[in-house]
């Protein structure tokens, strides 16, 4: 299929051949009909991704700071393939849409195939087929009209609709109440429609002398230029002397203008809600003040954006206590067009074809044309084949190579630890690519090398000449990969934690185990590796010792997915692996017991814990992880004690040997937490023949210690493994 994509290093447009997405639980296939281009959201976008690097720094601090974070703890050549990749990444645009149902997850009953739909979100871009979650894909209703394409042109709409029917419920007018919308572009009109169609006398101002003319004709009760002569005058005398109720600012500015005037045009006591970007430093007097005015932000659709649990998973809010959700909003505007009760048509200024969708977004930048709405139209007729959703990029080596790998998953930490660590040789090839969305397929394809992308996980799983899979996926996914990949007999590698329950665990053993081909199973435990944590272990060798592993984790906020017990297995299951890994393979031997305990939290995340552990040879070790800290103190420090000597890691970037009453010192230029080794090792195994690198006894006993861990938190008591 083909998709509008950006770079954000050039800003270059191109129509792209894609897979499929993938259909994901939760989810629906969606052919689109329509999209629509946000003139504000998408132009401020495509502006900076045209800028140069100084210009986007400039647009973009909080990424600056971000970058110059990664800078200081991992190093020049790990920041370098941080940025590369969101430089060189092809971005999808848009997050409006309107087509028909193609495929439905097993999960979901609400929709048919064929239904016609609405779209909203990020996954609803500017693409022939797009995946959306189920809370953000509405019906269109049966309107009893001949005039199916008018409807399904208004139905593209669909987003923004949902937002200025968001900013007008918080607003809460009444009828025959007053409101200004400062903005009349796209969402000023689309707000200004709803409102004059609940029976509130609607005013509207602009700079844009045609914009304001335009809004007259269609939406308006009175219109009005900012800069015209005694505008607060002729707003007053419009609401009898009393001012207006509410405002709405649906403008995008960087000035002070629109909030204090909404200020000086409203009446005591009256609301003034943020529904474009401005800001909103207001001045205290004359008017916020004396009149003891409220100022509301609207956010986006309405409740459910940005919640995880309502937009990921489909869980909706119970209509008694949440009346208006995102989804009620979509559907209420998609209602409000099919009975004709607000006409979107006159928005309608222009519609492009996809393949000359980029000429659409010239037109914009350069203003070469007046605009409001401009809509994408897709060739319907076109046949999408979705039993082949493969797309080859490179011509296929006819000499086999010994690893054949392919990539199950390739986010940030794929592309910057171990896509470029994976060494270009005879005796490895890149064959498949599977991401969650269509551009990243194709991105990390193109960027790294491989034969094709794919939309379908058999297509790597199923495929003879693919003998090794790299599974980087959320973490709820990675034990089914794992079970799949391992019955196909493939080696694999699994980025951490290898499951998230007990049940999983037993199932991987059991086939591991009884397997008369034992592949290589390896997981991404990759602080073992580091250079330093060798030169550690080679200095203490094995036997008896106490290890106390400190680790400032910094906070993630619980509706991260990573917190989420089902997606991500919490930070204990998808985190604290790596340290129980660790202090595994410095002392040499296996975990006989664990106490943990963690510290009181409203939230519940066991997320600042202490960690006592008790191995075979009767060494022991504590793991404190503390997600309260301070990010600016260095995340990781370990002290070994053993044998009259003690051994000190500092964050992988310094060694401290005391021994004999000396000190030695060991310094990486920058850190290294042994991905590159981990990787090398890893294929060097395959390649080899040679036995797996990390003993399946002690990444089976690691995974069983996380999950006493949390047994011991729950039932505070020491537990046996």
């Amino acid at each position: 299929m083909k998709q509008l994509t950006q770079k954000l290093k050039n800003g270059k447009m191109e129509i792209k051949e894609v897979v499929v997405p993938p259909l994901q639980k939760g989810t629906v296939l969606v052919r689109n009909y329509y999209s629509l281009i946000s003139a504000g959201t998408e132009g401020s976008t495509v502006k900076t991704a045209r800028k140069g690097y100084i210009g986007k720094a400039k647009e973009r601090p909080q990424q600056v700071k971000q970058v110059i974070d990664t800078l200081m703890t991992q190093g020049p050549v790990q920041t370098y393939r941080a940025v590369m990749k969101k430089l060189e990444s092809y971005s999808p645009l848009g997050y409006s849409c309107v087509g028909e149902v193609i495929e439905i997850a097993d999960d979901i009953n609400e929709f048919a195939v064929g239904d016609m739909v609405a779209c909203a979100g990020l996954s609803a871009s500017h693409a022939e087929v797009v995946c959306v979650p189920v809370n953000l894909c509405v019906s269109i209703p049966k309107s009893g009209s001949n005039d199916t394409d008018r409807l399904l042109k208004n139905s593209a709409y669909n987003t923004l609709g949902a937002i200025a029917m968001q900013g007008v419920r918080q607003a809460d007018l009444r009828l025959g109440e007053t409101c200004v919308v400062i903005g009349l572009g796209l969402l000023g009109q689309i707000s200004a429609l709803l409102l004059k169609a609940s029976g509130v006398n609607v005013v509207g101002v602009d700079i844009d002398e045609t914009m304001v003319d335009i809004a007259k004709n269609n939406c308006l009760d009175l219109a009005l230029n900012r800069n015209e002569n005694g505008i607060e005058d002729k707003i007053l005398q419009f609401t009898n002397g009393i001012g207006c109720d509410a405002v709405i600012i649906a403008a995008a500015s960087s000035s002070l203008d629109p909030i204090n005037f909404a200020g000086a045009i409203s009446r005591k006591r009256g609301s003034i809600i943020i529904l474009g970007a401005v800001p909103t430093g207001f001045d205290r007097e004359p008017y916020f003040y004396k009149k003891e005015l409220q100022v509301k932000m609207s956010c986006s659709y309405g409740p459910g954006r940005y919640d995880p649990v309502y937009e990921e998973k489909g869980i909706d809010y119970p209509v008694a206590y949440v009346r208006w959700t995102e989804k009620r909003n979509m559907q209420a505007f998609q209602e409000l067009i099919a009975t004709k009760k607000i006409d979107l048509s006159y928005l309608t200024t222009h519609i492009f074809d996809l393949e000359n969708a980029p000429s659409a977004y010239d037109m914009m930048m350069n203003k070469s044309e007046s605009f409001i709405g401009i809509l994408i139209k897709y060739d319907v007729s076109k046949k999408i084949d979705r039993n082949n959703n493969s797309l080859s990029l490179k011509t296929q080596n006819p000499v086999p190579a010994l690893v054949s790998l392919a990539f199950i998953g390739a986010g940030s930490y794929a592309q910057s630890h171990l896509l470029p660590n994976i060494p270009k040789t005879k005796n490895v090839s890149f064959k498949g690519v599977l991401t969650a969305t269509s551009t990243s397929s194709r991105s990390v394809a193109e960027r790294f090398g491989f034969e094709f992308c794919t939309g379908e996980e058999n297509d790597i799983l199923e495929k003879n000449d693919i003998n090794t899979i790299f599974i980087a996926t959320r973490h709820g996914s990675h034990a089914d990969y794992v079970i799949k990949a391992l019955n196909q007999g493939k080696n694999v590698f699994v980025e951490k934690p290898l499951c998230l329950t007990l049940s999983e665990l037993e199932q991987i053993k059991e086939l591991y185990n009884n397997s008369t081909h034992i592949p290589q199973l390896m997981v991404g435990y990759n602080r073992r590796f580091s250079p330093l944590v060798q030169k550690l272990k080679s200095q203490f060798k094995e036997g008896t010792m106490a290890m106390n592993y400190r680790i400032n984790s910094g906070t993630i906020p619980k509706d991260s997915w990573i917190q989420d017990m089902e997606t991500g297995g919490g930070r204990t299951l998808g985190e604290v692996c790596h340290f129980v890994d660790l202090l595994t393979f410095i002392n040499g031997s296996l975990l006989v017991s664990v106490y943990a305990t963690a510290m009181d939290d409203p939230e519940n995340l066991n997320d600042v814990i202490n960690i006592s552990l008790k191995y075979q040879n009767g060494s022991i070790g504590n793991i404190s992880y503390y997600a309260n800290g301070d990010k600016s103190l260095p995340k990781e420090y370990l002290e070994v004690f053993a044998n009259g000597c003690t051994a000190i890691i500092d964050d992988f970037r310094v060694l401290s040997i005391y021994a004999n009453g000396k000190k030695k010192i060991k310094k990486l230029i920058s850190q290294d937490k042994g991905q590159k080794n981990e990787v090398k090792l890893f294929l060097g195994s395959i390649i080899n023949g040679s036995e797996s690198v990390i003993p399946f006894n002690e990444i089976y006993n690691t995974s069983l210690t996380t999950f006493k861990i949390l047994e011991s938190i729950q039932k505070r008591e020491c537990i046996e493994i």
